[in-house]
Order: C-alpha cells, then structure tokens, then sequence
C-alpha cells in the first residue's frame, strides 16, 4: 500500500494533471469539478503525485456519455500498482456517493485503462 505524502498538496491547479495538451476540463460544471478537485486532493495526499486525467469534453466518446455537456471526465488507471488501484477505486467509490456521481471502471478497454467519472442524474 503507498505511504500516504506529509507535505502540504500544492495548490488546487496543479493537483490535477493534464494527460495532453487536448484534454479539455475547464469547462466541468461546478458538481464535477467540485469532485474533481477533491479527488486531485485525496490523490495527493494517497500517492503524492496528481491525479491524471485522460479525457474532459474532447476526444470520441460513446454516444450518451456526459463528456459533451461537460458532465463527465475520465482519469487514468495504469499509473497504479494493482494494490493502489482497489484503494482508489474505494475512494472513488466514496467520492461518488458523495456527490451523486457514477463511476465507470474502463480498466479493461481497448482504448486504455481509466475510470470514467459522470453525474449520476
């Protein structure tokens, strides 16, 4: 399991980390960017890294999906051991609950491993 960080997270910008220059997240309506930055906190303070994330309102996505009305992101999933991968899929699973998301695990995919993060309404 990681050891959690005992610094103090950086500022809110920098806690989330951008997997290209393409993905697009400025734009999440307040309740997702709201769970957005508290998962980029919890993030750090788990494995004092930031959270990356693959995909905002920008790429091809399946028909239905949230990202096009900035409803939804995903983040990646490869930069974890297996072990830190059942710890942040319970934390997601926490986070989600908490602000009426749903979480999608796409660690399976062809089109590379990551959650899919959208509002639940």
């Amino acid at each position: 399991m990681p050891k959690p960080s005992t610094t103090a997270p950086p500022s809110d910008l920098t806690l989330v980390e951008l997997a290209t220059p393409t993905v697009k997240v400025s734009n999440l309506k307040p309740p997702v960017r709201t769970a957005l930055l508290e998962l980029a906190r919890l993030h750090w303070l788990l494995f004092a890294k930031p959270l990356v994330v693959t995909s905002g309102n920008d790429g091809d996505h399946s028909k239905g999906l949230k990202h096009y009305t900035d409803d939804a992101f995903d983040q990646r999933s490869r930069d974890k051991t297996p072990d830190e991968q059942l710890l942040w899929a319970v934390v997601l699973a926490h986070v989600a609950q908490k602000h009426n998301l749903a979480v999608f695990d796409e660690r399976a995919r062809d089109s590379g491993p990551h959650w899919h993060i959208e509002r639940a309404d």
